[in-house]
């Protein structure tokens, strides 16, 4: 017969129920097979013919493949075993690589047994090239040639040597291929671009950053002026933000009430501390702010929103293209609130909230 171009393997996800698996691709006979379940974790398992799968064939051959049924030894019993949906079954064809025909010179042969013969070395082939599928190779168009790997070392990994000829194992000790270096921070980093730093030494640098990174110092031109590296806590905002409204004239201090009108409300550039009611005095929703005159408000403007005093429904500030907040905050007495600060265009951001009902 001919052997038509296919593929010589086959993969099945298990479910717990199913034990036949079948297979199209022709074989010799049943130890012309090797089946492997794979688990979750990736880690295989070779199966064992008769202890662990049993093969038959289509109408009584395998010329055009067959099944392959898992079993499990029960009690002395070879019974049907379903493997759980946690693995895979891959069967693939596994014919030895020899030639079992033996021709003799001058004798007579039967055609059957050129073709068989014939067939074998086609299996062969295809075999081998399903192999070779899965391996790593240069582009058709490579100039490469015979390029060597050393064996490999633990700890280390494959990269291409100085000369770009071949690959060698590369260090992760920063030693050997100057890839890794467990070299504390500190000046010697400086424009160095092609070796990293190992996990250590990044970990030593974030636990001596640690206590200083968040200062709770208060707000002055002397403390944080020039100071890049060091972020105020939030105590130290809310403590300047309470600063600005105690001294802004009335501005920020005094409380400026508005009603939401379909999703927005318009203020002054003077008015800071606002007191929400909904539109007809119902829940609502606000998404914009805009100023008074038409236009946006400047960048820095900070807006503190509350409750009207007696406010007994809910009024949402809404996470939306303008009022980029954490999440949608609900406001429902005079108690809550939220600070926002406008960073231009409209466009305001969250400083802090706080919900007191």
């Amino acid at each position: 017969m001919t052997i038509a171009a296919e593929s010589t393997r086959v993969k099945y996800t298990c479910n717990g129920v199913l034990t036949d698996f079948d297979f199209t691709f022709k074989i010799f006979s049943e130890d012309d097979l090797v089946v492997i379940v794979t688990d979750s974790d990736g880690d295989e398992t070779a199966l064992a013919l008769t202890t662990d799968f049993t093969v038959e064939g289509v109408n009584g051959d395998f010329v055009n493949g067959g099944t392959v049924s898992t079993v499990k030894d029960i009690d002395g019993t070879m019974t049907a075993y379903a493997w759980s949906s946690d693995y895979e079954i891959t069967i693939m064809l596994k014919i030895d690589l020899e030639q079992e025909t033996d021709l003799i010179y001058a004798g007579s042969y039967s055609s059957r047994s050129v073709e068989k013969m014939s067939d074998r070395l086609t299996k062969i082939c295809q075999q081998l090239a399903e192999t070779i599928g899965r391996a790593l190779k240069f582009k058709t168009t490579s100039s490469e040639v015979d390029v060597e790997i050393e064996d490999l070392v633990a700890g280390k990994f494959l990269m291409v040597n100085a000369a770009g000829d071949g690959i060698e194992m590369g260090s992760a000790s920063g030693t050997t291929g100057g890839t890794v270096s467990n070299e504390e921070y500190g000046p010697a980093w400086n424009a160095v671009n092609d070796i990293a730093p190992s996990k250590n030494a990044v970990y030593d640098k974030i636990e001596t950053l640690g206590s200083s990174t968040v200062s709770d110092a208060a707000y002055d031109a002397t403390t944080w002026d020039g100071v890049t590296n060091v972020a105020p806590s939030k105590n130290a905002i809310r403590d300047k933000i309470e600063t600005l409204a105690a001294t802004a004239g009335g501005n920020f201090g005094s409380v400026a009430s508005k009603t939401i009108d379909t999703g927005a409300i318009t203020l002054a550039v003077t008015e800071h501390l606002v007191a929400l009611t909904g539109e007809g005095d119902s829940a609502d929703t606000l998404t914009t702010i805009t100023k008074t005159g038409g236009g946006h408000l400047d960048a820095g403007h900070i807006i503190v929103f509350k409750g009207k005093a007696g406010l007994d429904y809910d009024i949402t500030i809404s996470d939306s293209t303008y009022l980029r907040i954490q999440t949608d905050f609900t406001v429902n007495s005079e108690y809550d609130s939220i600070t926002l600060i406008c960073i231009g265009s409209g466009v305001f951001i969250e400083i802090a909230r706080s919900s007191n009902a």
